[in-house]
């Protein structure tokens, strides 16, 4: 897929732009990483800077994998990235290394391979990936370009991508927008100013140009391509004149090759030459000596005659054993000159030939679906075969191939059922817009029966990627059409009221609970039961009944591992081990997410993996380990930005890690949650929409702003509400803080109420227990109940909680015990500081010194900086990267995910004021216990 088009002069005019990439490669020669995006108009010349950049590179000692994305490989998956990776003489990686082709649904974990073989292949030389021609990249391509940039930005790897400007929302342009919002360094290329043109003309000339051929030059209008053609134009046609040193030409008539339009040069050709071109425009941008040879049912002798002639003319050039078109406006020139009916059955005949050469359904599916006429067999079935292969990994992409097959195919055809189904489950999946989604609705209730347009429904309700709300319209729709079997009406039912709950809307999902129990009942379905199950499990969880919900869900989950519903199972496993925390058994809590994590690794199901490492963080965050809850959020969210979040657990993961932004004073951190709760809170399901509110509030708390706070929980459409599903019992003391802070009597009562139910149906719970006699103590200013509240919180291993109600306790005895008050501060202080809570030590050692106590301030004020600012696993880490190790095999010896190393990594690089792996290495190893070795007066502390 590489190439190099020729070109005949030295880059000129490009210095600024040429300066930027040089900057960026000589910093990731010194070890740090770096992206850069080049964008410009066809012909501006992206790919004649992305050369010059490899040149510049190689000077460097960065080596350089390239690429350039081919229209007819957009839907080929990674197709792009692999080929800049693991092509070209001298590959970046050894495919030898990567393992096994990915399952269509394994993109994270592969994305996870290559992360970790760049990472150790770029820390012994740096490395550059060059992608040209971007806005052709296919999905997978595009989602790993948004990433490992991001994932290796510490690592020496350079990314420079070079892409049109594409108006429409695709992938790739969804990826550089994002890439942007993320500070990398874009390259805009606009025209040449006069004194590129004039070098560039001198060179190719060989001489001065004159005032007649830079009047022509002027009409190129700064455009690279347009300008040289111009020139070479002048010189094929033997105008140019050199006298005196100056090249110049009679007139300012434009060359033939210019002035015309492609039909006019064409004619210039012979018949055969002419043929030729016109076919090749149908083969793709690059094409094979042998596909050409068949396309016009010649032997490849007749044409070695027309191609050089093509050569010459440079209509073509040769690249890498096949031939190109000179310029991605030569070729679309060509086929705009082309009849659109001649055009189509060219295109035709060319996916006949590639598919007859062995190309995959997904390369030739574009070009068939621009080209096929209606009852296309051939079309039909290769778009059918397309979707299939894509319909994981690129929804959008498949829905359109369907839809295409359906265009195509008769009322009667006997695929079209499955076209259809296809096609409802893309358009679904890939979040398309309403009047797509009807389109799909329409097409499954005029093709299919009503039995199986409701299975295809019920396919759309189980789909976990797509909101609540969106699977619970799924099988409103099922249940409304006629002569559905029981059982499947049953699923439909079970499904419906757990969508329902999920969803945040709980007394929807009890008015549904009486018809689903009766069908399940009824049918016996072992599906349909299990799913109820799970919903009544659910409906007592957010009911606050515990130990009932515990039971069910662990019910739940022995009825699903023998009816082999694994993938249902994690998802019951990860509410035991949360309600397993709410009642005070942290172990078995904790052991269970570790067991899921290490399943979900093994058996490389990455949503899966993802929900139980968000769990884990949450779990750690009650249980007072909250630096190691952030790293692990950050690096799960890094991506986030609002419009992924659809699921429950997708905003209790975001409101922990704004939680814990919030106590460790990271102000990058809440700043971006309060970016993308804003997004969440403009569009979801209520669930979502409770998250986002909850989140915003904490942001606002974290900035010292509580009527922020309490204006983000007023804000909701009919009252405020703390998330349910799932929810965190001890949320309450935050928002009795808001509360007080704000005279608000609505937040107060609500407060009270919530932990007053609670604690009446879970009266074992110390951890609700505490929480009930911390909030009536600060809004009823009782200093006995804030002290049971934090004796209780000590007793079930509540660490932050506990020092919460002590420091509330400590100002509640202001004015009637002084020196306990102190006491309680000083309690707090100590256990704010030994978590890592800095914004609530930084307040409690406020407090302290407006009473004037400074000789009672034994705990040290914690380092912000340097090795002693650092937590024991980001220590942890920071000795085994400087060892040389990768975030892999860091993780692999922590046992973190790599994204949660990588998170560490960074804190350690801000908290040694450094910027790279390198940096890191050159400070010194860590001994043991931590202490640095042979640093000397080097050491930041």
């Amino acid at each position: 897929m590489n190439r190099e088009r020729w070109w005949p002069c030295e880059l000129r005019g490009r210095s600024g732009e040429l300066g930027i990439i040089e900057n960026e490669l000589r910093r990731v020669a010194d070890g740090h990483g770096s992206t850069v995006v080049v964008t410009g108009g066809a012909g501006i010349g992206k790919t004649r800077l992305l050369a010059e950049a490899r040149a510049v590179a190689d000077r460097f000692g960065v080596r350089t994998g390239s690429v350039t994305a081919e229209p007819n490989e957009s839907a080929v998956e990674m197709s792009a990235l692999l080929s800049a990776l693991f092509g070209g003489r001298e590959p970046l990686l050894s495919r030898q290394d990567l393992p096994p082709p990915p399952q269509p649904n394994q993109r994270f974990w592969f994305l996870r391979d290559i992360e970790a073989l760049l990472e150790k292949s770029a820390l012994d030389t740096p490395l550059a990936v060059c992608v040209d021609d971007a806005h052709w990249v296919d999905a997978g391509t595009a989602a790993a370009l948004r990433e490992l940039p991001l994932r290796l930005r510490d690592v020496p790897v350079a990314w420079i991508i070079a892409a049109r400007p594409t108006p429409q929302p695709t992938p790739i342009a969804k990826t550089l927008d994002y890439l942007e919002s993320r500070d990398l360094h874009r390259v805009g290329l606009g025209p040449l100013r006069g004194k590129a043109v004039t070098a560039i003309a001198a060179e190719i000339l060989g001489a001065e140009p004159g005032r007649n051929v830079l009047a022509l030059t002027e009409r190129a209008a700064g455009n690279p391509f347009l300008l040289v053609e111009t020139l070479l134009g002048l010189q094929e046609e033997e105008r140019i004149e050199t006298v005196d040193g100056l090249a110049d030409v009679r007139d300012t008539q434009l060359p033939r090759r210019v002035a015309h339009k492609m039909r006019e040069r064409l004619a210039h050709l012979s018949v055969p030459a002419r043929e030729a071109v016109i076919v090749a425009a149908s083969l793709g941008r690059r094409f094979s000596f042998t596909d050409l040879a068949q396309m016009l049912d010649r032997p490849t002798s007749d044409l070695l005659a027309p191609v050089g002639e093509l050569l010459d003319a440079d209509l073509f050039i040769e690249r890498d054993a096949k031939l190109a078109f000179w310029h991605d406006i030569t070729r679309e020139a060509v086929r705009a000159g082309v009849p659109v009916s001649a055009r189509c059955a060219l295109d035709r005949q060319a996916a006949t030939v590639l598919l007859e050469r062995g190309a995959l359904p997904v390369e030739v599916a574009h070009q068939l679906a621009a080209s096929a006429e209606p009852g296309d067999e051939v079309a039909i079935t290769t778009l059918l075969q397309a979707a299939r292969a894509v319909v994981v990994t690129d929804a959008a992409t498949a829905a359109d191939f369907a839809c295409q097959a359906l265009d195509l195919s008769p009322p009667q055809h006997p695929q079209r059922g499955e076209i259809v189904s296809i096609a409802a489950v893309a358009l679904h999946t890939s979040g398309n817009s309403g009047e797509a989604i009807a389109f799909a609705d329409a097409a499954l209730r005029d093709t299919l029966p009503a039995e199986q347009e409701a299975q295809v429904r019920l396919s759309i309700a189980g789909m976990f990627a797509l909101s609540p709300d969106a699977r619970a319209e799924a099988g409103r729709r099922a249940l409304s059409l006629p002569d559905v079997s029981p059982p499947l009406q049953a699923a439909h039912l079970a499904c419906l009221a757990y969508n329902l709950l999920v969803g945040g809307r709980v007394e929807e999902a009890l008015r549904s609970m009486p018809e689903a129990r009766e069908a399940a009942a009824a049918t016996g379905d072992p599906r349909a039961s299990l799913v109820l199950g799970v919903a009544e499990a659910g409906l007592a969880y957010a009911d606050e009944r515990f130990d009932e919900a515990y039971e069910l869900f662990a019910k739940a989950a022995r009825e699903g591992l023998a009816a082999g519903e694994n993938t249902r199972i994690r998802m019951v496993q990860v509410y035991c081990a949360e309600l397993l925390s709410h009642l005070d058994r942290e172990d078995e809590a904790l052991a269970i997410v570790q067991e899921g994590l290490a399943s979900a690794q093994r058996d490389r199901q990455d949503w899966i993996y993802e929900l139980y490492e968000t769990w884990q963080a949450r779990l750690w965050l009650r249980f007072g380990r909250i630096s190691d809850a952030a790293a692990v959020l950050e690096g799960r969210f890094e991506l986030e930005d609002g419009t992924r979040a659809v699921a429950a657990l997708d905003g209790a993961g975001l409101c922990a890690m704004a939680r814990a932004a919030m106590h460790m004073a990271d102000s990058r951190q809440l700043r971006r949650a309060g970016e993308i709760g804003k997004v969440m809170l403009a569009h979801g399901a209520p669930v979502i929409k409770q998250h986002a509110a909850w989140m915003l509030a904490l942001t606002a708390v974290g900035d010292g702003d509580m009527k922020a706070a309490r204006d983000w929980l007023a804000g909701l459409a009919d009252k405020p509400a703390l998330p349910r599903f799932p929810q965190d019992v001890t949320d309450e003391m935050v928002l009795a803080r808001i509360a007080a802070a704000t005279g608000d009597d609505l937040l107060a009562r609500l407060a009270l109420a919530n932990v007053r139910r609670r604690a009446a149906a879970n009266s074992g719970s110390l951890a609700i227990a505490a929480t009930r006699a911390y909030v009536q103590g600060l809004l009823s200013h009782d200093a006995r109940e804030l002290r049971a509240g934090a004796d209780g919180f000590e007793r079930c291993r509540r660490p932050l909680e506990r020092a919460m109600a002590t420091e509330d306790l400590g100002i509640c005895l202001l004015a009637s015990d002084h020196e306990a008050a102190v006491a309680a501060l000083g309690q707090a202080l100590a256990g704010y500081t030994d978590l890592g809570a800095v914004w609530d030590a930084r307040r409690v050692r406020s407090h302290l010194r407006d009473l004037g106590i400074r000789r009672r301030l034994v705990v040290r004020e914690p380092a912000t900086s340097g090795w002693a600012a650092m937590t024991a696993a980001e220590e942890s880490v920071a000795r085994l990267v400087a060892q040389g190790l990768t975030n892999r095999e860091v993780a692999e010896r922590l046992f973190l995910s790599p994204h949660t190393v990588n998170s560490h990594l960074r804190h350690v690089f801000a908290k040694l004021g450094i910027k790279s792996r390198v940096e890191l290495a050159r400070l010194g190893a860590l001994g043991a216990g931590g202490e640095r070795i042979g640093l000397g007066a080097t050491d930041p502390t």
